[in-house]
């Protein structure tokens, strides 16, 4: 499996968190094509499903300049539980806003 997918200069890594991740926030290492210079990103807000995020110029060299790269697209998936218990369940209506 490809850690990326190309999109023109750009490249695409679809990186999946679950859903704890999602709400609480989390430490990531990002990988890169200069496997040396792998991106650590730490995050403390909401990650919602199809959020993105770029690093410009972290992606392929330029096509037709070759002095230009194109940028490293982040998108996230959401891994959500198959399954929760009443407990799990009921003490997360209770901390949960409704809207």
């Amino acid at each position: 499996m490809s850690v990326y997918r190309r999109q023109g200069d750009d490249l695409v890594h679809k990186r999946t968190i679950s859903l704890k991740q999602s709400l609480t926030g989390s430490q990531l290492t990002v990988p890169t094509i200069d496997s040396d210079q792998n991106l650590d990103w730490r995050y403390d807000h909401i990650i919602k499903p199809g959020y993105e995020r770029v690093y410009t110029q972290r992606g392929m060299r330029s096509q037709k300049d070759y002095n230009q790269r194109g940028d490293l697209i982040v998108k996230f998936i959401i891994h959500f539980p198959e399954s929760l218990t009443a407990e799990q369940r009921e003490a997360l209506a209770q901390i949960l806003p409704d809207d």
